[in-house]
């Protein structure tokens, strides 16, 4: 399997659906920003089960916020600081980005609102009686090989499975060769699911990024397969609580901007979190009953094309980012190295 973006275009799908996905296979423009890949961190949260921003609060905000302005360059290459990173620290970095890179990679170009990892949402595998048949350029599977993400969006699942290698030198042949290696793993492990919750997904989506010296390569792919395996069962509104749960905990001491619809959550001293008002008590109905996780993929839903707004309206400002899960990070500019206070003054998208 040959993956090698060319040029200015770093990032490459591949094998997905013309019908469901018209336009989006071939070589893109990696037009993300440190600020959306930083909300990207925030909102796929973390692999344990639990509130675990509860505990470490905004101590975690400030970590992401500077692992990624400092381990990334403006173009989303790796940074000085980066490549120096001891070996085996640099593999737990670069897992963690790849997370990132794969959230937003979702969000701007597959309309998939939410993609966080299945830990935590009491996730059940059961063994159907359709034979095991690997995607297209999947290599052999690992006992315990299954996919780690999920994507939820209104009528549709997508199983995710995202990896992330880092090089030492600038080579895109080498580039080329540990992506292909990465994303046989990748496609092994998402081959694993038939179904979810009894329905065929929309995707089994692979996900590979390759960061090296001056440049980032993409790689995300969904090959068809035959019959699967496994049919995945999960708690859908622990799976939404989880992923908003950020939101909800920094929601104790929200406060709505005068005049408009959002609510600011104040991460640190240079970062914040606004989210509409409608959707937090949404969200909040959630968590003490009054709502379901059915309700709030219909918000997010009749709320897309405003959120698609704001996204290109974010994309057009610095220090602001925001996503199809209605959530928006705003700090400073992230070109400037040095943070300033965010401002006191509405936020309008």
């Amino acid at each position: 399997m040959t993956i090698r973006p060319r040029g200015r275009r770093p990032l490459r799908f591949g094998q997905f659906s013309p019908v469901d996905y018209p336009g989006l296979n071939g070589d893109k423009r990696l037009v993300a920003t440190r600020m959306d890949i930083e909300r990207s961190l925030l909102m796929v949260g973390y692999a344990n089960a639990g509130s675990a921003t509860a505990t470490v609060g905004p101590w975690r905000a400030q970590l992401l916020s500077a692992m990624v302005q400092g381990y990334l360059n403006p173009d989303l290459s790796p940074s000085s600081y980066f490549l120096a990173l001891e070996p085996s620290e640099r593999v737990s970095m670069t897992f963690l980005l790849a997370q990132g890179f794969t959230h937003w990679a979702a969000d701007a170009h597959m309309s998939v609102p939410i993609l966080m990892h299945l830990k935590g949402t009491s996730p059940r595998w059961t063994l159907t009686s359709a034979p095991f048949v690997r995607k297209a350029g999947a290599g052999p599977v690992k006992p315990k090989g299954r996919p780690d993400f999920i994507g939820i969006a209104s009528g549709a699942y997508h199983v995710f499975e995202a990896k992330g290698r880092s090089l030492q030198a600038s080579s895109s042949s080498r580039s080329s060769t540990v992506a292909a290696r990465c994303m046989s793993q990748a496609l092994a492990q998402v081959s694993r699911i038939a179904t979810v919750g009894g329905a065929q997904p929309k995707t089994r989506t692979a996900a590979v990024w390759v960061l090296r010296p001056g440049g980032l390569s993409g790689f995300v792919t969904d090959p068809p397969a035959a019959q699967l395996a496994y049919d995945l069962t999960f708690d859908l509104s622990a799976a939404i609580l989880k992923y908003y749960r950020v939101v909800l905990d920094l929601a104790e001491e929200a406060r709505s901007a005068r005049g408009i619809r959002l609510v600011r959550l104040t991460l640190s001293e240079t970062r914040r979190l606004v989210v509409e008002a409608d959707l937090l008590e949404t969200l909040r109905g959630l968590a003490n009953g009054r709502t379901s996780a059915t309700d709030v993929l219909r918000y997010l839903e009749k709320r897309e094309a405003t959120y698609r707004r704001g996204r290109r309206f974010a994309s057009r400002r610095r220090g602001l980012a925001f996503g199809l899960d209605g959530i928006g990070l705003v700090g400073s500019d992230d070109r400037d190295p040095r943070p300033k206070p965010v401002e006191e003054r509405p936020v309008e998208i």
